[in-house]
């Protein structure tokens, strides 16, 4: 008798575009993710999203120094948790993912956003959306960081002002106040509350081109073009995930079923 393999599960997901470059599920031992800021990222099996375990990002209790939005380079007094693939400013790409507001008190000290960047040797392009609860029980915004804003006023050199824009509001399911799962506090809620997004951006325009939050509609995000900054850091494409608070208590987030992909 011949054994029948069960086939493979297909990624959980809420669009069918692009061709897949890699998923990360984090049923590995180590993440294929790598954090080069402060705190702490890593497998996490008491939060889990489809039988596997998430990755969680913790502050460790280190604040950013309270900023107004995730800037337009990462804040590494935070986590910053990244994978590089090389590519030479010649394709879209886009990336999506599940998160959860997993701690308390996330809906106005922390900061939690999502990147897409590539370097040349000289200059770094970022593409960022900034996952922002605006409070508990109300709708969440999508903001992205708005290149030619941002130039304007602070030019090319990294320093200055961020200008985010809000392009998507979400609908009125944000529980980023309320079931929370924090032992000592005696909540325990492991189930929690999962939103999911989809940004893509374009290494050829220089330009963004769709973001979509939990059941919303893409938008279109093609008038916007990513943040150009100076920089001699390595010249690769990055895929990251920025998280700070602006407290000395720990908090935290669960990301989980990230999905890299190409979208030509």
């Amino acid at each position: 008798m011949v054994a029948v393999a069960e086939p493979l599960r297909p990624a959980p997901t809420r669009t069918s575009g692009g061709q897949i470059l890699y998923v990360e599920d984090f049923r590995a031992v180590q993440i294929g993710l790598w954090n080069d800021g402060v705190g702490w990222a890593g497998s996490d099996t008491d939060i889990m999203f489809g039988g596997k375990p998430t990755m969680r990002l913790d502050t460790g209790g280190n604040s950013n120094g309270g900023p107004a939005n995730p800037n337009r380079t990462a804040i590494t007094s935070g986590v910053v948790v990244k994978r590089r693939v090389h590519d030479g400013y010649r394709h879209r790409f886009g990336m999506e993912f599940w998160f959860r507001f997993t701690s308390l008190n996330l809906t106005s000290n922390a900061l939690l956003s999502a990147s897409i960047y590539n370097r040349n040797g000289t200059q770094a392009h970022h593409g960022r959306v900034w996952l922002d609860p605006n409070g508990n029980n109300v709708p969440m915004h999508a903001r992205i960081l708005d290149g030619a804003a941002s130039n304007a006023l602070s030019g090319t050199n990294g320093a200055g002002t961020a200008v985010y824009a809000d392009v998507l509001t979400s609908v009125l399911q944000n529980g980023g106040g309320t079931h929370t799962y924090d032992v000592p506090s005696g909540r325990l809620d492991r189930a929690g509350g999962w939103h999911w997004c989809k940004l893509v951006v374009d290494f050829v325009t220089l330009k963004y081109v769709s973001v979509q939050l939990d059941g919303e509609a893409a938008v279109d995000l093609s008038a916007y073009t990513l943040d150009a900054t100076d920089t001699t850091g390595f010249a690769g494409m990055h895929y990251s995930f920025e998280f700070s608070a602006s407290t000395g208590t720990r908090r935290w987030v669960n990301i989980a079923n990230v999905i890299g992909t190409m979208e030509d």
